[in-house]
């Protein structure tokens, strides 16, 4: 039994695992998704979790909606071990190819929880992650796709862990090619980075032109700041230099093709190049803050 208490974007991340939408097109393009063993239609997920946890799903209910609502009935009885160890089961697949690919797809989630799944004579076994076998599985898992570590640049340990949570995740749909997510995972980053030291550096913005302001002349609340001034803010307090906020302010435009609309009117549909561009922007911000020493 894991004595862990998972927040819920641990459990969205592993119910996009189980439900396998993802990954059909990756191992199965000649068959069915439905043939597929990544892929496990809305009996399958029953059948799943059924010897689990007593769960009924609604007819109209979605399987990502009810893999969720399993899942996290499954963290307060503190049985997510055994769903860990049904999902990485060998037996489950039958192929080499898929059997890694699934561990270490759990691997790269349950990480930030200081446990790894290894494989014992075929059998799924949770164990222990210490700090260097830790770093050893962040370079190997990253690859040739730039590592950055958030908890360089944010003291704040849970926001830190998103940040490299969804930094993982865009290396993922980076290499499967979904560029329109990337690009929109890139503007959340650098959202986050900025909104992290706006909102630490209080006392620096308050005299900054660029701050919005409501109509009294008081800055409104930094919850309601949009990326651009975000952006313009951190520009006028010397944290972005002046290249980093004109490429930026290109990503920021990218982020909201999230909007379908805007990606009509505007005809943009991100592509490889696309991403290698905002992914530089970002490393670049990245670089810019981590180079202020007076913001540490």
């Amino acid at each position: 039994m894991l004595d862990i208490d998972f927040d819920y974007s641990f459990i969205e991340k592993l119910a996009v695992v189980i439900c396998g939408d993802e990954y059909s097109d990756k191992f199965c393009e000649d068959i069915s998704p439905t043939k597929c063993p990544v892929y496990r239609t809305k009996p399958q997920l029953e059948k799943f979790f059924e010897d689990i946890v007593d769960f009924k799903s609604d007819d109209g209910e979605s399987r990502k909606i009810f893999t969720i609502q399993c899942l996290s009935k499954i963290n307060n009885l503190n049985k997510m071990d055994i769903v860990l160890e049904k999902l990485t089961n060998p037996k489950t697949y039958l192929d080499e190819k898929i059997v890694k690919f699934i561990i270490n797809e759990v691997n790269g989630i349950i990480k930030w929880y200081d446990i790894e799944i290894k494989l014992e004579k075929n059998q799924p076994t949770i164990v222990e992650l210490d700090e260097s076998v830790n770093v050893d599985i962040s370079n190997k898992e990253m690859g040739d796709f730039v590592i950055l570590d958030f908890k360089e640049l944010i003291d704040d340990e849970t926001l830190s862990e998103i940040m490299n949570l969804r930094w993982l995740e865009i290396k993922h749909t980076y290499l499967s090619k979904s560029y329109l997510s990337t690009v929109v995972l890139l503007g959340s980053i650098l959202e986050g980075l900025l909104y992290y030291y706006v909102s630490t550096n209080y006392n620096t913005i308050k005299s900054v032109s660029s701050a919005p302001k409501d109509y009294s002349g008081k800055i409104i609340s930094i919850d309601n700041w949009k990326l651009n001034d975000l952006i313009n803010v951190a520009h006028e307090c010397n944290w972005l230099d002046d290249d980093i906020k004109t490429f930026n302010e290109g990503l920021r435009d990218y982020r909201n093709l999230i909007h379908p609309k805007v990606q009509k009117n505007k005809l943009i549909i991100p592509d490889k190049d696309t991403c290698d561009i905002c992914i530089d922007v970002v490393v670049a911000a990245f670089n810019d803050l981590k180079n202020k020493e007076y913001l540490k």
